[in-house]
């Protein structure tokens, strides 16, 4: 059995992260340990950082990928946060407004309709069979 997760991301951002440079960031270093040994991954972007009041996002996966290399690192530069980096790749990756939705979601992974995506450390875990729907759903975002 393999190893998945869908990892929420603070909206709005989508578009932005993670950089050029293939990095997910957590603040937790278990988190980024249990990450780094996932066969797969999907991104899901939050409505909002309800820390910031910043709101727009698009409540929706918008990228799958890899895991390129274990922890790489840390950001010992962030004096409020230290963040543990995983290098990933990205198989797909599309505008959040055009990928899958909450709702979508919700259904293939068995939850009601006031479930939320939000896990500790942003991770949610899923099943072998979960991800394939998902992978195939996605494929379907980029058909658009």
């Amino acid at each position: 059995m393999n190893t998945y997760f869908i990892k929420s991301i603070w909206g709005p951002g989508g578009v932005s992260y993670p950089a050029g440079d293939g990095l997910i960031d957590f603040s937790s270093k278990r988190s980024a340990e249990r990450f780094a040994e996932c066969d797969g991954f999907f991104l899901y972007e939050t409505a909002g950082n309800p820390r910031t009041g910043n709101q727009g996002g698009r409540k929706s996966i918008y990228a799958q990928g890899t895991i390129h290399s274990g922890i790489i690192g840390v950001d010992w530069n962030n004096l409020v946060q230290h963040f543990w980096n995983v290098l990933v790749d990205f198989n797909k990756i599309v505008h959040p407004s055009n990928g899958i939705p909450l709702d979508v979601i919700r259904n293939i992974l068995g939850m009601d309709k006031h479930s939320t995506i939000q896990r500790p450390g942003g991770l949610i875990k899923i099943t072998d069979e979960q991800f394939a729907a998902l992978s195939l759903e996605f494929k379907n975002c980029l058909e658009k």
